[in-house]
């Protein structure tokens, strides 16, 4: 039993090692610009806003239904998995040097999703930067959600303070993806969350913040929802704009994903108002999701979204 053990142990680290490799040449490859996204909440919504507003001035691959160690190597060399079975991972074997010689996408930017489990690898922040290197970063929140294999490294009793030693142990494995930025990239950073803030002061990048404080550059001010649908206005470069949905009501922490999305135009040189009109056309959830439904007696429903 021990036998086997160790064995299943030793070809899962092959596995991720050879998925690597693979990704890591295809990736020099296409030399492609490296959107990296992380934060305990909103990171697929969040990929989902830049992929709206880059989808109209640039090709752009996502890593759709992608963001871990396994599943981002996949993603870069064009290949999927379904049933994990042992002629699945096989066939993704076999099929992962093919892919390097004949798979010649023609994406400018690749838009990553990075997601974390632990601060120990291949689950945390420094083995996804083993083969994926950014330039630019946005870092949404931080909270102690999904933080089990985090708690283990906390030293406080106290519930309250145990809570924020973990918080803040998420925050320094995530901000590792804003260290790692190089001088010409961008760091965008939520300035309302504290322990997302102070990776400014460990970025060689320059850094753009967004949410609700005055300070920041892409200022999310409020939501407004009604029965024609969803507006969120924004205070951007002294100016303020909105982006509206008709029919569709998002929940108001959507701000500060579409304020997150909007500050990748400082790196592309896109002006706020092309960013907002790509965001408002392209944007799209899951049918049924956040979309006013009539109902009796002239009621309106809707099916919300995370």
């Amino acid at each position: 039993m021990i036998f086997f053990s160790s064995l299943k142990k030793q070809l899962s680290i092959f596995i991720l090692l050879y998925l690597r490799f693979w990704a890591r040449l295809q990736l020099k490859k296409n030399k492609v610009i490296i959107i990296g996204i992380t934060g305990t909440s909103g990171k697929t919504s969040t990929l989902q806003a830049v992929a709206a507003i880059l989808q109209d001035h640039l090709s752009i691959k996502v890593s759709h239904k992608a963001n871990s160690e396994t599943g981002l190597p996949i993603n870069i060399l064009g290949l999927s998995i379904d049933k994990y079975s042992f002629f699945n991972w096989l066939s993704i074997l076999i099929k992962a040097p093919f892919q390097f010689i004949f798979y010649w996408p023609k994406h400018q930017v690749y838009v990553a999703e990075m997601a974390i489990d632990s601060p120990h690898s291949p689950k945390n922040m420094s083995y996804l930067l083993s083969f994926l290197k950014p330039t630019i970063g946005i870092f949404l929140n931080a909270g102690s959600v999904h933080g089990e294999n985090f708690d283990k490294l906390a030293t406080s009793i106290n519930p309250q303070k145990r809570k924020e030693e973990v918080t803040k142990l998420i925050a320094t494995e995530k901000g590792k993806l804003i260290q790692s930025l190089p001088k010409n990239g961008l760091a965008i950073l939520n300035l309302d969350d504290c322990n997302v803030a102070t990776f400014k002061n460990f970025s060689k990048a320059p850094t753009l913040f967004f949410g609700k404080t005055k300070k920041c550059q892409i200022r999310f001010i409020e939501s407004q929802h009604s029965a024609l649908g969803s507006e969120f206005l924004f205070e951007i470069e002294g100016k303020r704009l909105s982006a509206k949905w008709e029919n569709m009501v998002f929940p108001d922490h959507y701000g500060y994903t579409f304020a997150a999305a909007i500050g990748i135009c400082q790196y592309f040189n896109l002006t706020p108002k092309k960013a907002i009109k790509s965001l408002q056309k392209n944007f799209l959830i899951p049918p049924g999701r956040s979309s006013l439904i009539a109902g009796v007696n002239n009621s309106l429903g809707s099916c919300p979204v995370n």
